[in-house]
């Protein structure tokens, strides 16, 4: 299955020869499971020297600017500092340069971990019409139903649903 799930791609983006999704998931997903530890501290051209050179460099660029694979690559980065902290935290080092990167690890963790832990891209579709399948089933897409705060039958007097004004 790999680090990065298809399943976050719809079919189109998969099979699109212009995009190249799936091809692109492939890659990445092998060099993730060769280099656990390494893939989000790798850029692009790793990538694309460690996939033979068989998509180019822009195939890659445009892959890594897509938010799903960067919020994927957030997380792994800040779990990873995490972990970071932790060895700092538990290491037999107490110099200044010891406790100054542990300060500086601490306060990149507390300003970015929450943030990009609990986000979450959610795509608005305003319309009167029913959503397709595809869109119903969107794992970052919610249904809201918006009830109009003026009475279709009578502007005059909102809120009500027969047209009768409200005594109160």
């Amino acid at each position: 299955m790999g680090i990065l799930s298809r399943d976050l791609f719809t079919e189109e983006e998969l099979n699109n020869p212009k995009t190249r999704f799936n091809l692109l998931i492939h890659w990445f997903n092998k060099f993730a499971d060769e280099f656990p530890d390494k893939v989000d501290q790798k850029t692009y051209i790793d990538f694309h020297k460690y996939s033979k050179e068989q998509l180019n460099v822009d195939e890659w660029i445009e892959f890594f600017s897509d938010y799903r694979v960067s919020m994927l690559l957030d997380k792994l980065m800040l779990i990873n500092m995490r972990s970071n902290i932790n060895k700092l935290i538990n290491s037999e080092d107490k110099s200044v340069a010891g406790s100054q990167k542990l300060n500086a690890a601490l306060n990149f963790l507390g300003k970015y971990f929450e943030e990009a832990m609990n986000r979450e891209s959610v795509r608005y579709i305003y319309t009167s019409v029913p959503l397709t399948p595809a869109e119903e089933k969107a794992r970052d897409a919610k249904t809201l139903l918006i009830k109009p705060k003026v009475n279709p039958h009578n502007p005059a007097v909102p809120g009500t649903s027969t047209g009768k004004a409200v005594n109160g």
